[in-house]
């Protein structure tokens, strides 16, 4: 990641220069979305640009909003919006640009995530609006992209490579993953006392609703692992880290992108979905044969 203007990293910290003074942003390993809040919070929290609107919107706009949705347009508004529109004074900013923007976005490839900007943006822009900032929403009336069903779907021969490939903590939520169908967010949150028995019981963090699954043989190896290993860390987290830490959405990304298993992580919970009725080929997957005795192997996995 190329560092913003001025930005020095130095004893495991990201630093700013200015005037001679050194002012600390951000600890290396909260990632790149941490640093550029800070960064852009120091540097153009001025409330005559849109970038001043899109700060304050983060810092003071989204509480009521859920925490999976508050960390979805935090990243937006640091690495997407402030880059395209931040400079702008506000009300310069007007629905043609929104247009173009999402243009843009649909030709790079990213039709999809242009229109979750495109909602996040809205969104900044109301509040800016309630607080007197603008005089208009620049996105009302602008058409959203086309949006198509991803037609990518991870083969069972990828995922058991990357499930043979990957440490054993990733493993594991690779796996957990799969099995269940649990969103990335609510296995990174998901504690100890999630297991219940032969149940995983905890509350969805997208709706607010209770979830149950059922700890099948093949799922039963898996937590069991993490469990052990989350209790020798007491991170209170039940999936850990390589360091005993609770994943982080930038950690988790990073594993990923060293593991390089030509999938992303979200889209194992579709795989998850299109899979269900057909569990045998869990049995299969290298890590996974350790779970059973001879026995078990000669019988469907369910």
């Amino acid at each position: 990641m190329p560092l913003p203007p001025g930005v020095t990293p130095k004893h495991g910290r990201y630093y700013i220069v200015r005037r001679n003074k050194w002012h600390p942003l951000t600890r290396i390993d909260e990632g790149e979305v941490a640093l550029l809040e800070a960064y852009y919070e120091l540097t153009h929290a001025d409330p005559h640009n849109m970038a001043g609107v899109l700060i304050a919107f983060i810092k003071a706009g989204m509480t009521k909003l859920r925490p999976p949705t508050q960390r979805d347009y935090r990243r937006i508004v640091v690495t997407r919006l402030i880059p395209f529109c931040g400079h702008m004074p506000r009300n310069a900013l007007k629905p043609t640009h929104v247009a173009q923007y999402l243009d843009q976005r649909e030709t790079e490839g990213a039709a999809v995530a242009g229109n979750r900007e495109r909602a996040c943006l809205s969104s900044a822009c109301n509040y800016g609006m309630r607080k007197g900032w603008l005089e208009m929403n620049p996105c009302h009336g602008v058409r959203r992209n086309t949006e198509r069903p991803s037609k990518v779907y991870v083969a069972h021969e990828a995922l058991s490579a990357a499930i043979d490939r990957a440490p054993e903590c990733l493993q594991d939520l690779l796996a957990v993953a799969y099995l269940t169908g649990i969103r990335q967010t609510d296995l990174r949150q998901m504690t100890p006392s999630a297991v219940h028995g032969d149940r995983l019981r905890f509350i969805e963090s997208k709706t607010g609703k209770p979830a149950d699954y059922e700890i099948t043989r093949t799922l039963r190896f898996f937590v069991d692992r993490a469990l052990n290993r989350a209790r020798g860390f007491r991170s209170g987290a039940l999936f850990t880290s390589p360091r005993g830490l609770p994943w982080s959405e930038w950690g988790l990304q990073s594993a990923m992108r060293r593991l390089n298993p030509g999938f992303q992580f979200r889209q194992l919970r579709p795989k998850a979905q299109t899979d269900a009725p057909d569990r045998n080929v869990i049995g299969h997957m290298g890590q996974m044969r350790v779970a059973y005795t001879r026995a078990d192997r000669r019988r469907p996995v369910k």
